[in-house]
């Protein structure tokens, strides 16, 4: 796979923005947030998106990103935002992967049914609460903590920094 093409195992990861515009100091051409867009729906109206094990995998994969490019994110955010060392790990790596693990936690408590009382009337019938996605969103993400805010809205979603961290889009 070229350097800037999109990745084709999951519209979901950070590798499906192109790396070439992760460095420059302006974000995705209209074209290829359409084009990530439209992988990211066909994905999500796939189905299996709605799966506990996709979810995890989507988590597992996230939090593994940040252990693995702790680094290269502190090194953007300094570079960018000018923050020392403890306080990008402290505010960027740290919440985001306890976020994550957060998330691992509870998810299958957030994704059971949950029954509810139903009027004699409709007895023997049952009744639940079942929590379903939406669909998807764009996060465009806040200039100050460009990794740890937009880690907390983890669906299916593509990622955009604030064009002013240069290193982080």
């Amino acid at each position: 796979m070229s350097a800037d093409s999109h990745a084709t195992q999951s519209p979901l990861a950070p590798e499906a923005v192109p790396t070439a515009h992760r460095h420059a100091h302006h974000g995705p051409t209209n074209e290829e947030i359409e084009s990530v867009h439209a992988s990211i729906v066909k994905t999500f109206k796939s189905g299996k998106t709605k799966s506990y094990e996709f979810r995890v995998n989507q988590l597992k994969g996230m939090k593994r990103f940040l252990l693995e490019n702790e680094k290269e994110i502190i090194a953007a955010v300094n570079h960018d935002l000018h923050r020392p060392l403890f306080e990008s790990v402290a505010c960027e790596v740290l919440p985001g992967v306890m976020e994550i693990d957060y998330m691992l936690a509870h998810l299958s408590e957030w994704m059971a049914p949950e029954h509810t009382p139903l009027p004699a009337l409709f007895a023997p019938g049952s009744s639940q609460i079942v929590r379903e996605p939406f669909g998807v969103v764009l996060v465009l993400g806040a200039f100050n903590y460009p990794v740890s805010l937009t880690v907390s809205l983890s669906r299916s979603h593509f990622i955009s920094s604030s064009h002013y961290c240069s290193l982080l889009v």
